[in-house]
């Protein structure tokens, strides 16, 4: 019998209790829980406790030296390394392990999960960090298009970047059948601040209301404005038409997508955000921002329709264009439920990772890796690499 891949897995796979998941958790747990685990041995470096929004700096700072311990004790029992690398200190900390990794000749795969890393790394210094990083991997997992572009201006990168965009288990997505009773609901999923937009979801709602007067929106999600948001709604004299409770659990978030007519999404900046990926696998149809890979998944009046960051005219043209087409928004949705069935299923996105990881253990020499994907033709995998 043929010995597993050994896979150390530098990112967070354990849910927290109150069911919070934030985006690079909610693409690496499914990935972990994938039949991937059943084909390489993971172990996995985690967090011990989870929270979204994120702890204060010196917590983290504690958290992430207990991670490096626990992670170069692991290291040479393991062939390859799949680092699941955020920005800041995250990218400081995960670039670390990755160089580590690369001295002592392992496998190494990072994989970006920020929309930030463009703007952050035009300083010196974070730009040079970058540089080290990527010339310490084998792989480099992008995205979707935008990053791929981005990471291949660097001479470090050149051939080693794959894209490999987040996985969505469908099994866990509830969608709706054709003609969903309008109700004139808008739903917003993720952080409560200024960089994702929330404050422009007010001058959204208040513009729809004017032809749609029973127009709600719910917001979930919490973090470092949230109470100023709530301050803002209640300024505004909103609260009647504005929901917003804070973190919900996955139940719940499925239960409000199912009762949501628009998926409103005004973000500043992106990675690839996976509660866009959830509300287009429920079907319900997106009105989001030009930023980082959503342009990748959005095209105007097929999957969704896209502004500019802050235009909130062109946001609400989407949202009216929604609510005053019902068999029109049906069919948006179901476009971008069929378009996350193709090319986002984590079905079809593990096989992506199993081709990494089978690359990074070749250029270290593995024989592990040789045999990952004995059960699919060359053919196969580039069909879904295709996308």
């Amino acid at each position: 019998m043929k010995k597993k891949l050994r896979v150390l897995l530098v990112a967070p796979v354990v849910p927290p209790r109150n069911g919070h998941v934030g985006g690079q958790l909610t693409a690496a747990l499914t990935l972990y829980t994938s039949a991937l685990a059943g084909i390489v041995e993971f172990n996995p470096v985690v967090n011990k406790k989870i929270s979204v929004p994120p702890p204060s700096l010196p917590v983290r700072a504690v958290d992430a030296l207990r991670r490096l311990f626990q992670f170069i004790s692991q290291l040479l029992r393991s062939d390859v390394v799949l680092v699941f690398s955020q920005d800041g200190l995250g990218l400081i900390e995960k670039g670390l392990m990755c160089i580590v990794a690369r001295i002592a000749r392992r496998g190494v795969i990072i994989r970006f999960g920020s929309g930030l890393i463009d703007r952050q790394c035009r300083h010196p210094l974070m730009k040079l960090w970058l540089r080290l990083v990527l010339r310490s991997a084998h792989v480099i997992c992008s995205q979707g298009p935008f990053w791929t572009s981005y990471f291949q201006n660097f001479a470090e990168a050149q051939g080693k970047v794959i894209e490999i965009p987040n996985g969505i288990n469908l099994e866990s997505v509830d969608s709706r059948l054709p003609g969903h009773a309008r109700g004139h609901r808008l739903i917003y999923v993720g952080a409560v601040k200024h960089s994702k937009g929330v404050f422009e979801m007010l001058d959204v709602l208040e513009a729809v209301r004017e032809t749609y007067p029973q127009t709600t929106l719910s917001v979930v999600g919490g973090g470092d404005d949230f109470e100023e948001f709530k301050a803002a709604v209640k300024r505004r004299g909103m609260q009647a038409h504005v929901s917003a409770e804070g973190w919900a659990s996955r139940d719940e978030v499925k239960a409000s997508l199912s009762m949501a007519d628009v998926f409103l999404f005004p973000s500043h900046y992106e990675g690839l955000p996976n509660a866009v990926l959830e509300a287009m696998a429920a079907a319900v149809p997106v009105v989001a921002t030009r930023v980082g890979s959503i342009p990748d998944l959005i095209r105007d009046g097929s999957t969704g329709f896209l502004a500019d960051v802050g235009d909130t005219r062109a946001m609400t043209r989407g949202v009216l264009a929604l609510m005053s087409e019902p068999d029109e928004a049906s069919r948006i949705g179901l476009n971008g439920r069929r378009l996350i069935e193709e090319k986002y299923d984590i079905n079809k996105i593990w096989l992506l990772y199993a081709e990494a990881l089978k690359k990074a253990a070749r250029e270290v020499g593995c024989q592990r890796g040789a045999a990952l994907m004995e059960h699919k033709s060359p053919l196969e995998v580039s069909s879904i690499q295709g996308h």
